[in-house]
Formats: structure tokens, C-alpha cells, sequence
């Protein structure tokens, strides 16, 4: 039913939100850590391998969103 569909969206959007709070919350806090630090270089070395990983995480659940979103049109085709 619809409402079944509109919920099963609003859980996927729920978790998917959840997901990327992480990975840009992790972006933040490092991109923060290099601005204020003493010995930016350091900072940056550190943290750029972390900070990619963080948006390799995010691109995922983002490819992922799409690929459910593909399955879905395929599976429930919009009628026009």
C-alpha cells in the first residue's frame, strides 16, 4: 500500500541521514583539528588519509541511496 511505501522510505531516509552524520561529522572535527593547529603540516598528514576515508564512507551510503532507489523504480514503475 502507500502507506507502507511511504513509511518503508521515511525508515531508509532515517537510516541513511544517520550514516552520513558520521562520516561528516568526521570531516568536520579534522577539517577543525588542522585550522587550529600549531603545526598545520602534521595535522594535515595525519588527518587527509582519514579525512578521504570519511568521504569514501559517505560517497558509499550515497551510491547506495541511489542503487535502492533504482531497485525501487524497477520494482513499483511510477505510473504516468
Amino acid at each position: 500500500t502507500l502507506k507502507n511505501t511511504i513509511k518503508q522510505k521515511d525508515d531508509v531516509l532515517e537510516i541513511v541521514v544517520h550514516d552520513l552524520r558520521g562520516p561528516i561529522a568526521n570531516i568536520k572535527e579534522m577539517t577543525w583539528q588542522i585550522e587550529n593547529s600549531a603545526d598545520k603540516e602534521v595535522e594535515y598528514n595525519t588527518y587527509l588519509p582519514l579525512i578521504q576515508e570519511s568521504c569514501a564512507n559517505a560517497e558509499m551510503v550515497i551510491n547506495d541511496l541511489i542503487a535502492i532507489a533504482k531497485i525501487k523504480n524497477i520494482e513499483e514503475p511510477i505510473n504516468t
